[in-house]
């Protein structure tokens, strides 16, 4: 019984260090990925930047009236 406990344990163990390196080449790669949209998005703002501030003074009214209805919403309870 000892033993069979010992090796399910070392395949844990094993399976654990596997999950945890494929975890880190995933986030390897999502990092890559952010960055090349950062990068992109950088390029749009440069060489759009009316159309920028235009598209975040918009988002910025959208999120601003959602809180605001949100919290609104929470005091009248």
């Amino acid at each position: 019984m000892s033993d069979d406990i010992k090796y399910k344990m070392r395949d844990v163990g094993e399976n654990l260090g596997q999950y945890t390196h494929e975890a880190g080449k995933k986030i390897g790669q999502i990092t890559a990925e952010s960055e090349n949209y950062i990068e992109a998005g950088k390029k749009f703002v440069k060489e759009n930047p009316i159309q920028s501030v235009i598209v975040a003074s918009a988002a910025g009214v959208i999120v601003g009236s959602l809180l605001t209805l949100i919290f609104k919403k929470s005091r009248q309870d």
